[in-house]
C-alpha cells in the first residue's frame, strides 16, 4: 500500500488527474515490515499548478465547454490523454497466463 499510495502521488502529478486508490478493509488491519524510501522530498510547485499569483493565474482550467465544436475538441483532447494513461500505466502480476482461455483476477486480500 505504501509503493502504491506513493506512485498514486506520482500518476496523479504527472498526469493533472485525480487518482483513486482502492484497498480492502482486511489490508487496513494487516500488520507487516514497511521499508520506507530513505530520503522524501517534497516536490516543488509544478508549472502547471494553480497557485493564485499572476504567473500561474493561465493556468486555470475549467470543465465548462458552451460551444459545441470546443466541447468535441476538448473531449478528443480527453480521450487521447486517457489513452495515453492506459497504454503507458496498464499494471497487473501475470501468473501461467500464455495462452489462456480464462483469466481469474483478484484484488486485496484475496491476491495476498
Amino acid at each position: 500500500m505504501l509503493d502504491l499510495t506513493m506512485l498514486s502521488f506520482e500518476l496523479s502529478f504527472r498526469y493533472r488527474n485525480p487518482v483513486i486508490l482502492v484497498s480492502d478493509g482486511y489490508l487496513g488491519q494487516m500488520t507487516g515490515r514497511v521499508t520506507l524510501p530513505r530520503t522524501m522530498l517534497k516536490p516543488p510547485l509544478p508549472e502547471w499548478a494553480v497557485y493564485g499569483d499572476a504567473m500561474h493565474r493561465g493556468n486555470l482550467i475549467n470543465s465548462i465547454e458552451l460551444d459545441e465544436h470546443d466541447l468535441e475538441v476538448r473531449n478528443q483532447q480527453l480521450n487521447a490523454k486517457y489513452a495515453r494513461i492506459a497504454e503507458a500505466e496498464q499494471r497487473a502480476d501475470l501468473y501461467q497466463a500464455e495462452g489462456a482461455e480464462v483469466l481469474l483476477v483478484s484484488f486485496g486480500t484475496p491476491a495476498r
